[in-house]
């Protein structure tokens, strides 16, 4: 808080409280919570920087799973390409020897 909003605070709070004193205690708290609002805002609150990791890392992410998919599937298509050439083979075996 400025010191212009700090003062006219207090000037505002004179009329209301006896003593001086009471009057700078009640701004000096206000200050502190306005301080620490502004430090929460900066610690937990995004920037730009941090949403850019943030989708960066996402990026990755899906990336590194379509690969996995892909292999996957690769390796399921090889696994049925072969028990439909093994039954088939069987079939057409089965089919000469009669």
């Amino acid at each position: 808080m400025s010191t212009t909003q700090t003062l006219e605070i207090y000037k505002v709070l004179q009329k209301y409280f006896k003593n001086e004193e009471d009057a700078s205690r009640v701004v000096a708290d206000l200050e502190k919570i306005i301080e620490d609002k502004l430090e929460y805002k900066k610690t937990e609150l995004a920037t730009k920087n941090d949403l850019h990791d943030l989708k960066i890392d996402l990026i990755t992410r899906i990336e590194t799973s379509k690969t996995d998919t892909i292999k996957w599937l690769f390796v399921f298509w090889v696994g049925q390409l072969a028990a439909t050439a093994g039954i088939l083979f069987a079939f057409l075996n089965v089919y000469f020897k009669k």
